[in-house]
């Protein structure tokens, strides 16, 4: 019986991303890519828009994402 692979949801409109994490992360991972269109708050931060994004990506979702 084969290894149960991770599952990782990326929120992400380009795909050249997607392409790279799935070259990162090997085989072991199944990245699920959902493209959503969130407004991105104004900061300075880029800490602070990232959160922000994933937590309205979780809502959206209801599960982790990256």
């Amino acid at each position: 019986m084969g290894k149960k692979k991770k599952r990782i949801v990326l929120v992400s409109g380009n795909l050249n991303k997607v392409n790279e994490f799935k070259e990162i992360l090997g085989s072991d991972f199944e990245i699920e890519n959902v493209k959503l269109e969130i407004d991105e708050i104004q900061s300075m931060s880029v800490t602070q828009i990232c959160e922000d994004k994933a937590r309205r990506a979780f809502f959206v979702l209801k599960v982790p994402v990256m």
